[in-house]
């Protein structure tokens, strides 16, 4: 009885299994052969791994980054904005800046949340209230502004009059506050302006930074609009506000008037005259530094700005413009890697002069200090800046004959806005296509709809477009891009020839 029971089960066991595998094997979704069917040599673009994905942290210069979503439960009247992740309480265990709106107000709230490193559940703090009201534009980090080895919340933003906001809470301990959290916060500086707000880096001492002994505090600087000034000649008020140890706030120090030169003012005023249109044609071209090294590259009509120091060359795309007294304020973002944001200040200081600040959204870090920050001047020669950079290169002679490249299979290829269009294809695209310097030569970044994307190393021809055929063909090269530098593809070479 025992062997036939036995039988019986190896023969259920059995028959279950076979079924596993006939499932698995042939009832599959049958794949769209149209839809895969792609021109050789440039096949739809497929999501990044291995290297590319570990040098990149994941993100494509096309599609957002994975989204960090609140810790905690929200209330019914909240909506949720961004969130950043980080040590508040100094304990080693991550917890949580949240930015929320509740329903029926404008500005925005910034809620702190304690994780407990044993039950790793979060505890809301009372929220700092903000006035930030362009969500788009925040920034909020944790830093030690005053010195002395405490993290302090520090937000920055427009509000809906668009002046730029910056304020500070203290994160401290409550010893009246429920057990499992402790903490509480502390606003101990708020202010807004019609003109540039930044918080300036000083240097600590060695120990300081072995954590013996407090630092410097970060003073904050700010200009604005001469309050009743007669015209546009009145100028600005530069405001120095420090941190008082003794009050427990930060208070002004000191105010000085900066008088306005005429001619800044007349640039001005017809900028200001003409909005943001004004604006993005006086920016456009190369802005040398004064310091002689980093070059920024604008053209904000294609949304795209270009920092350049040395080999260094990192894209951004403009998500945002707000125009402002002195200049304007971007929100922009890294075209490679989606999930850093810079947060650039421009004040117009002259026919060909700027005063530019750049703060990353990093997360963890303080964006003060930028190697980007200082004065610039127009470049007058930039057809030379931009003959010295291939990928500027590179896209200026793949856009220059538009619906006309042609591969040895005779497909047809039109490079246009940033969409590449493959004529006598399967699948013709559109595909977005950007094209950058990586490791020092020019890389095309393609992505489809649904965001996948592919790399290519661009072979320019040598000597300059010379207006033959032979001399301007482009050879494209599929890459698997890394942190130190480029793994070929079996992928086989598509050569295009101007028709």
């Amino acid at each position: 009885m025992r062997t036939r029971t036995l039988v019986l089960l190896i023969l259920t066991v059995g028959i279950l299994a076979a079924a596993v595998v006939f499932v698995f094997f042939f009832r599959q979704e049958p794949q769209d052969a149209e839809q895969n069917a792609v021109p050789p040599g440039i096949s739809i673009p497929r999501a990044a791994s291995g290297e590319e994905a570990d040098a990149y942290a994941g993100g494509s210069g096309f599609q957002e980054s994975e989204r960090i979503l609140p810790a905690f439960s929200l209330e019914a009247d909240e909506t949720f904005i961004q969130a950043v992740n980080a040590d508040i309480n100094g304990d080693g265990t991550y917890d949580q800046l949240c930015a929320l709106r509740r329903t029926g107000e404008s500005g925005i709230r910034i809620v702190c949340a304690i994780q407990n490193p044993v039950t790793t559940e979060y505890v809301r703090l009372p929220p700092a209230e903000t006035s930030v009201t362009q969500a788009h534009t925040l920034l909020m980090y944790l830093a030690d502004v005053t010195g002395e080895q405490k993290n302090a919340l520090v937000y920055s933003g427009m509000n809906a009059e668009n002046l730029q906001v910056l304020g500070i809470f203290a994160i401290e301990q409550d010893r009246n506050a429920p057990a499992q959290n402790g903490f509480s916060l502390r606003e101990i500086l708020r202010v807004s302006s019609d003109g540039a707000i930044s918080v300036e880096e000083t240097r600590r001492s060695d120990a300081y930074n072995l954590g013996l002994s407090a630092g410097e505090s970060f003073p904050v600087i700010s200009y604005s609009s001469v309050p009743g000034g007669a015209g546009e000649e009145a100028g600005q008020i530069r405001r120095t506000y420090n941190w008082d140890p003794a009050s427990g706030v930060y208070v002004l120090t000191d105010e000085r008037q900066i008088p306005a030169r005429n001619t800044v003012s007349a640039v001005l005023q017809r900028l200001r005259e003409g909005g943001q249109n004004a604006f993005s044609a006086f920016l456009k071209g190369v802005w040398l530094h004064n310091s002689g090294g980093p070059r920024v590259s604008f053209d904000l009509e294609s949304g795209e700005i270009i920092f350049l120091d040395g080999a260094t060359e990192e894209v951004f795309r403009c998500e945002n413009i707000s125009v402002r007294r002195y200049g304007v304020y971007l929100v922009t973002r890294n075209s490679l890697i989606s999930n850093i944001r810079r947060l650039i200040d421009i004040e117009i200081t002259g026919t060909d002069e700027l005063r530019l600040r750049a703060t990353d959204d990093v997360r963890l870090k303080i964006g003060v200090g930028s190697v980007w920050d200082g004065a610039y001047r127009r470049m007058q020669n930039t057809t030379e800046a931009a003959a010295e950079n291939p990928a500027e290169r590179a896209a200026a002679l793949l856009e220059e004959h538009t619906a006309s490249w042609e591969d040895a299979s005779g497909r047809f290829y039109s490079f246009a806005g940033g969409q590449l269009t493959v004529s006598g294809a399967a699948d013709a695209g559109p595909w977005k296509y950007i094209i950058y310097l990586m490791h020092g030569q020019p890389v095309m970044q393609m992505q489809t709809e649904s965001g996948e994307s592919r790399f290519y190393l661009l072979l320019l021809p040598e000597g300059g477009n010379s207006g033959q055929s032979g001399a301007e063909r482009i050879t494209l090269r599929e890459i698997h891009p890394s942190a130190g530098g480029f793994k070929a593809s079996n992928v086989p070479e598509t050569v295009l020839f101007p028709r």
